[in-house]
């Protein structure tokens, strides 16, 4: 599995999929398998 944000500025994923909350906004982090499927869930920051 690999994880992706699509904003880093805002939110950090590690290779584990922890999330890490950095500064307001919104991102969306994306799980990716092997086979390239994805799942992707959005984020907001307060």
């Amino acid at each position: 599995m690999r994880y992706i944000t699509s904003k880093g500025s805002v939110a950090a994923v590690n290779n584990k999929g922890k999330i890490r909350a950095k500064k307001a906004g919104k991102a969306t982090i994306y799980v990716i398998s092997e086979n390239g499927k994805y799942k992707k869930v959005s984020v907001t920051v307060k």
